[in-house]
C-alpha cells in the first residue's frame, strides 16, 4: 500500500498537481463514514481553577493523566487531567514543560540572569533532580525516557542536544539548522 505521507522535496516537486496516493483517500473516506452525523457537540468543561494571573502554556503528560500548567510567574502547576486538583506545584521552574512517558518526571527550561539550564523534576516528591546547563526553550523524552532532547529558537540554537537522563551528560549533538528548534518530538519507537 502506498504511503500517505510525503517528503517536502516531494511536494515541491509535484507542485499545484499535488496528488495523495489513492490510500489516503480512501482512509479519509473510511474516517468519515465511520463518524456519526448526529454525534452531540463537544462542550468544554471546567475542572478547576489555577491561582495564578496567567497561563502561557499547557501540555499533556503523554498518558493523558496529568497536565503541566507554566504561569507567567515562572512556576509550572501539575494538575490531575481527571479531577483538575494539583498534583504539585514547581515554584520557578521555568517554561516549556516535558513530562517523562511514565509521569515520573518533569523536565523544564530556565535562566538565572544570563545563565540558561534545563532542571529535572520528580512529579512525586515536587524536588529538583538535576540541572544541566544548556540554552533551550523546548524540550522532548524519549519514548523510554533515558533520554531527553533539547533546542533553542535564541539566536545559535539551531543545534539540538540529546542528553543521558540518567548520567546527565551530553549524548550527541544534531548540528545542520540554520534556524532556531522551536519544537521536538521523537518517532513512537524512540
Amino acid at each position: 500500500m502506498a504511503a500517505c505521507r510525503i517528503t517536502r522535496r516531494e511536494a515541491a516537486d509535484r507542485g499545484a498537481t499535488m496528488r495523495l496516493p489513492l490510500a489516503c483517500l480512501l482512509v479519509v473516506a473510511l474516517a468519515a463514514t465511520l463518524l456519526p452525523s448526529d454525534a452531540p457537540a463537544m462542550q468544554p468543561k471546567a475542572i478547576g481553577r489555577l491561582g495564578f494571573d496567567g497561563v502561557s502554556s499547557m501540555v499533556h503528560s503523554p498518558m493523558g493523566h496529568l497536565i503541566a500548567v507554566t504561569t507567567g510567574q515562572g512556576h509550572i502547576q501539575v494538575i490531575d487531567a481527571t479531577t483538575g486538583g494539583p498534583v504539585v506545584l514547581l515554584m520557578d521552574a521555568g517554561q516549556a514543560p516535558a513530562f517523562s512517558r511514565d509521569e515520573k518526571a518533569l523536565a523544564s527550561t530556565g535562566r538565572d540572569g544570563t545563565e540558561w539550564y534545563i532542571r529535572l523534576w520528580d512529579i512525586e516528591s515536587g524536588r529538583e533532580t538535576a540541572r544541566l546547563a544548556a540554552q533551550a526553550n523546548t524540550l522532548a523524552f524519549s519514548p523510554s525516557g533515558a533520554s531527553l532532547a533539547s533546542g533553542s529558537l535564541l539566536p545559535g540554537g539551531g543545534d539540538i542536544t540529546l542528553w543521558n537522563v540518567d548520567t546527565r551528560k551530553k549524548t550527541a549533538t544534531l548540528v545542520g539548522h540554520d534556524r532556531g528548534v522551536g519544537s521536538l518530538a521523537f518517532s513512537p519507537d524512540g
